[in-house]
């Protein structure tokens, strides 16, 4: 099973014909959730506080380490196996060579040269065309002569498939695509939440929520509604609650992508009624989950955002 990479330009294009995907990336890195799944999963931190724990440790499980691998490297080893919101190449004929003897280059004639070319042009016209821009899926190339016996090429085809897709991890194997929302959520306002969540990560103990209001403002200037027009409130009190908003929808945005579920900014139960613990089976021994009562809350690590920008593993540039 071959990968070809692709170089940084053409990964470039891939990215911004293909923006939810990076967005749908960054979400997680910011998400406490995820992070908390992440540790529990590959790391065997203590189980987060969570009501829908299927779905989140699968998430962990699937998209793996969000901080540590570039947004190119996450997506080849874990984001094109699970994400089902672009153009999947199907299985085509890349291309077909019928056969030429080929002499000396003293003896190439125009029909020798015509019919090596064409078969070169049908190559790249499928790298360029359907591989490069669908974000160089992981494919197997084959060689398939085919002036043999018709069953006998098919079954020894079905076998040389079916070892390149043994070699993918079971759960690859047999997965069902997640799927985008379609909703009313613009890339524009998820980009505003990541920058509020990012500048306020940034300078957690010199900016003002009504400071960062007016960043965001700056960043990302709007016509203002009529409510804030006629509104009596002082600026700052309304840059400041602008800002509230926003990264009560970003919180809401990053809580809904760690259980696979994007983008969704509805809310979020911050404040949930149960959440569990690990406990050991009385008729088993085996560990298992005992829900127990008492609400808590859930907010944005700033510190660890921080850190991760610092070391140049979350890129806050939008």
């Amino acid at each position: 099973m071959h990968n070809l990479m692709m170089k940084s330009a053409e990964f470039r294009k891939f990215e911004g014909l293909n923006k939810k995907i990076l967005l749908f990336f960054r979400f997680l890195q910011v998400s406490p959730t995820y992070r908390m799944a992440y540790e529990h999963v590959y790391q065997d931190a203590a189980l987060p506080d969570c009501h829908d724990y299927v779905r989140l440790l699968k998430s962990a499980e699937r998209f793996g380490d969000v901080w540590g691998l570039s947004f190119e490297q996450w997506w080849f080893q874990h984001g094109q196996y699970w994400l089902d919101f672009i153009n999947h190449i199907q299985p085509k004929v890349a291309a077909r060579y019928y056969g030429l003897s080929l002499p000396s280059a003293e003896e190439m004639d125009e029909h020798h040269w015509r019919t090596l070319g064409s078969f070169n042009e049908q190559l790249q016209s499928y790298q360029h065309d359907e591989f490069l821009p669908n974000g160089s899926p992981d494919t197997v190339i084959m060689a398939i002569p085919v002036n043999g016996d018709a069953e006998v090429i098919e079954e020894h085809m079905v076998e040389l498939l079916r070892n390149e897709l043994q070699k993918l991890p079971e759960t690859i194997r047999r997965r069902s695509r997640i799927k985008f929302q379609k909703n009313k959520v613009r890339t524009l306002s998820l980009e505003k939440f990541l920058y509020a969540v990012y500048t306020r990560a940034l300078y957690f103990d010199d900016l003002k929520l009504h400071q960062l209001g007016a960043r965001i403002d700056k960043e990302y200037p709007q016509t203002k509604r009529k409510d804030e027009s006629d509104s009596d409130e002082p600026p700052e009190r309304i840059n400041g609650i602008k800002a509230s908003e926003l990264l009560r929808k970003a919180l809401f945005v990053s809580e809904w992508a760690a259980l696979s579920e994007f983008p969704v900014a509805t809310k979020h139960d911050r404040v949930r009624n149960e959440k569990a613990k690990m406990v050991a089976d009385d008729a088993t021994g085996k560990p298992r989950l005992q829900l127990i009562e008492g609400p808590y809350d859930l907010s944005f690590d700033w510190r660890f955002i921080k850190d991760q920008i610092r070391a140049g593993n979350i890129e806050p540039q939008l």
